[in-house]
């Protein structure tokens, strides 16, 4: 046997020694694979979280930190050490720790904007459902772009407030009025009310009389601004105020335990002249009645 023969088989590794390199490889293997598992999880998450919140805010990140943000996992040059696994793990945390705090100021202001949005819906006598379907969001959820839309919907009904609101002003005296003639013909109907105590018999007479007269001057008056409204803007409003009315007496009805009909509260709406068309306007009242 040669030297050269020699040297070459020093250099063969026996079985044994394959089969422990095979196991060593098999296990650096299964260690590359948990590590980049967990980094692309890190860095998806991370990822996600800052396109999440750096339109509404800046998230504190240092130029390491923009590194490892954006380091490519898929590079054959990117060392896959426990360190790099530390750094995206530490970046993911620090970033869910800033979009828990952007998330409860989200929160915040959204409850603050729900507020602003009852309020002016009330004002505008819109309907509640629109209210409901912002509440019911999940809170998670909640982004900049739900900020919007909610700011957008109160400004379009601070708009028609501003420009409707001799309509609305009217059409609340017309509503507290009624509400004080359903009163006092509730306590008609006691007997004590006709137990004339210091004279106040004739005055809760003289009230109720004024009353009735009060009522049919606030509904022309009412008429008369919603017709005013139409012909400065050309818009309606009209149908807003009868729908209005008629869910507030149809209410009334249901307690009282009364039939309602289209002849029970004809005479309240006879000024209004466009009654007739009130099955056409019922799109026009869905369409201005959403959120």
């Amino acid at each position: 046997m040669t030297p050269l023969t020699k040297r070459s088989e020093q250099n063969f590794l026996s079985a044994s020694e394959l089969e422990a390199l095979r196991i060593r490889v098999a296990e650096l293997k299964r260690i590359l694979n948990e590590r980049l598992q967990k980094l692309f999880q890190y860095q998806s998450e991370a990822i996600k979280i800052y396109d999440i919140i750096h339109h509404a805010s800046t998230p504190v990140l240092t130029e390491a930190d923009q590194h490892y943000l954006k380091i490519n996992l898929h590079s054959h040059d990117t060392v896959i050490s426990t360190t790099l696994l530390d750094k995206l793990e530490a970046l993911c945390q620090k970033l869910k720790d800033q979009h828990d705090s952007w998330l409860e100021q989200v929160a915040f202001r959204y409850d603050e904007l729900l507020i602003q949005f009852s309020d002016i819906s009330e004002k505008c006598f819109m309907s509640p459902a629109a209210k409901l379907s912002f509440e019911n969001i999940d809170p998670s959820k909640l982004n900049e772009s739900e900020l919007k839309r909610l700011q957008e919907q109160i400004q379009d009904r601070e708009e028609l407030y501003k420009r409707a609101q001799p309509v609305f002003d009217l059409l609340r005296e017309w509503m507290n009025n009624w509400r004080q003639k359903l009163e006092a013909e509730r306590r008609v109907c006691r007997a004590s009310f006709y137990k004339n105590r210091a004279g106040s018999l004739n005055q809760k007479l003289k009230q109720r009389k004024m009353l009735d007269m009060k009522l049919p001057k606030l509904m022309q008056e009412l008429h008369a601004a919603c017709d005013k409204y139409e012909e400065h803007y050309m818009l309606m409003i009209l149908w807003l105020v009868v729908f209005v009315l008629i869910s507030m007496l149809s209410k009334w009805f249901q307690t009282m335990n009364v039939n309602v009909n289209y002849f029970v509260f004809k005479s309240n709406f006879r000024t209004l002249k466009a009654r007739r068309r009130l099955g056409a306007s019922k799109m026009f009242l869905e369409q201005r009645l959403q959120p």
